[in-house]
């Protein structure tokens, strides 16, 4: 089913700097993508207005389930131009991920971006494929259209492809950064084995640590082109640094994250 964006994302205050969130969807596992969301747009609400996000950054030393998620929120520091939030998200009183929110009031100044977009088809040249969210029914806010789309139940590198949340999200900067967050971590535990070489089999991958910077104001509903290349993969890590470029061609947003790769386990009959 198609599932709006907004119902993923719904939360609620249940006390000062304490929120719970209560994301629709059926059972399944929290995909990071949502739960980095949810730590940006629960910051969000302690912030002044006009103060926009800046940058989030999730770990994850647990994981977790999509369902009830409750949300700590620390006012680290607050002035006239920046505020930072420190999150603790927490399952059934298990710390689930730890995150860190910085919000910007933006100013006049040079505008200059040193990354091109990759060159491929634009959206409208591309079929659409579906996408899963970890959930245990097929949940899909965002419209997903890659270069080179895999075959099934091929755990390889998806980038580049362009995305943006089906569900249009209004003028709220806070819910198109949300948003973008969300997708960001899309395909990126897989980021680590080129389309076509197999590398893949037999391994699992998962996130450690993601982190997002917003660059320019972003239209989350609006198409974006979302890159991804592994810098580095050792000791049982990987690291893989993105870009995110609107439909005109802007830097609106840069990630990196860092993950694991271990053999899969054997199953048990």
């Amino acid at each position: 089913m198609t599932q709006r964006f907004s119902d993923l994302m719904a939360m609620h205050a249940v006390g000062p700097g304490r929120l719970q969130a209560t994301p629709a969807g059926g059972g399944g596992f929290q995909f990071g993508g949502l739960t980095t969301a949810m730590a940006l747009s629960a910051a969000g609400t302690t912030v002044d207005e006009g103060l926009v996000p800046m940058s989030v950054r999730c770990n994850f030393p647990s994981f977790g389930r999509l369902g009830p998620t409750d949300i700590e929120v620390e006012d680290v520091s607050t002035s006239r131009s920046f505020a930072n939030r420190r999150l603790r998200l927490v399952q059934d009183g298990r710390l689930m991920a730890a995150a860190e929110a910085t919000f910007h009031r933006l100013e006049a100044g040079a505008d200059v971006q040193n990354v091109d977009p990759v060159d491929i088809a634009g959206p409208e040249q591309l079929d659409e494929v579906p996408a899963r969210f970890g959930t245990d029914e097929l949940v899909d806010p965002v419209e997903l259209r890659p270069a080179h789309p895999l075959a099934p139940g091929v755990l390889e590198c998806l980038h580049p492809y362009w995305a943006r949340v089906r569900q249009p999200l209004g003028p709220d900067p806070l819910a198109h950064a949300a948003g973008l967050a969300f997708i960001s971590d899309y395909m990126v535990i897989f980021s680590p084995f080129p389309a076509g070489s197999g590398q893949s089999a037999g391994l699992t991958s998962f996130t450690l640590e993601h982190t997002v910077w917003f660059h320019r104001p972003v239209q989350a509903d609006q198409w974006m082109l979302f890159d991804c290349r592994p810098l580095t993969l050792s000791a049982g890590r990987f690291v893989s640094r993105g870009t995110v470029h609107d439909h005109a061609g802007r830097l609106v947003a840069s990630f990196v994250q860092e993950g694991f790769i271990r053999h899969r386990p054997p199953d048990v009959a």
